[in-house]
């Protein structure tokens, strides 16, 4: 009878300890973490968002896109340039 009652206190702080704050942070700021579940909050799609097929993205654009890079014929990117002003940087000119 006695193991059955220490086994029933041992379980018993096993689940208290389930219960433990998650955002312990053991002496770090509040904050700390916050970049994490934001990432978190980001990148996971809930689910009742995950069955709605009226998305705007061109399906047949991706998948033409998905071929080219199976077959490895991308098309290179176009190459752009920045354009130069002339003129002062902002200070005093003489």
């Amino acid at each position: 009878m006695k193991f059955i009652i220490v086994s029933l206190g041992l379980l018993s702080l096993t689940f208290i300890s389930g219960c433990q704050n998650k955002y312990n942070n053991q002496g770090l700021s509040e904050d700390f973490g916050n970049a994490v579940y934001q990432n978190e909050a980001v990148h996971i799609l809930p689910p009742k968002h995950a069955s709605n097929k009226n998305t705007p993205h061109q399906g047949d654009r991706g998948a033409l896109a998905f071929e080219r890079y199976k077959t490895g014929t991308t098309i290179a990117p176009s190459t752009s340039s920045t354009s130069s002003l002339s003129g002062s940087g902002g200070g005093d000119s003489e």
